[in-house]
């Protein structure tokens, strides 16, 4: 799949594979139609992803061709992504993402799903290798985090919100500079903090 940001990273051109993708993630309010035009901001919540992915956009503005892979899974699935990030033409980026690896899941997992009601509980994944945080601070796979939670005895499953891990934190500061990587990391701790 492959998108085009213009200078001001609002999602400029979709390749035809994008709504299919978002139909079949059950994220038809994503589809290139209703997003064709907008700011790539308005579909990320975490701050620290915000700062990390704006500093790759920078550097491949600067023409510093940057690349990535990061989890995508599905109730049914977990999915390995590559990502290349390079600029073709001045401010606008190119964004392309191949599959690397798809594996199915035993069982789908409902706390994957879109859909359904959710409680007023919150679980923070990371938002590239999609771990959980456990409640001893370290990061587990999803399934561990139900096993652990038992979450499938709850009336309503948790609300899902997205951080990053300490892991994909050092491997995503690994691709800035010194200076990059350290405001990034200063800001991190300060919304840790």
């Amino acid at each position: 799949m492959r998108y085009v940001l213009d200078a001001k990273d609002r999602l400029l051109e979709l390749s035809p594979e994008w709504t299919p993708f978002a139909l079949e993630n059950d994220a038809p309010e994503l589809a290139a139609d209703k997003v064709r035009g907008r700011l790539i901001w308005d579909f990320l919540a975490d701050r620290t992803t915000c700062r990390i992915l704006a500093a790759l956009f920078d550097r491949a503005r600067r023409g510093y061709p940057v690349g990535y892979t990061f989890r995508c899974d599905a109730p049914a699935s977990r999915r390995l992504f590559s990502m290349s990030i390079s600029s073709l033409a001045p401010g606008t980026l190119t964004l392309e993402t191949d599959v690397v690896l798809i594996e199915k899941r035993e069982e789908p997992m409902p706390l994957l799903e879109r859909a359904g009601p959710r409680g007023e509980q919150h679980l923070r994944m990371c938002s590239w290798c999609k771990r959980v945080a456990d409640e001893k601070g370290g990061w587990v796979e999803v399934e561990q985090a139900v096993r652990d939670r038992n979450l499938f005895h709850e009336e309503r499953l948790p609300e899902l919100t997205h951080g990053i891990c300490p892991t994909c934190l050092e491997t995503m500061l690994s691709k800035l500079d010194e200076k990059e990587a350290e405001q990034v990391r200063r800001a991190y701790e300060n919304d840790a903090g």
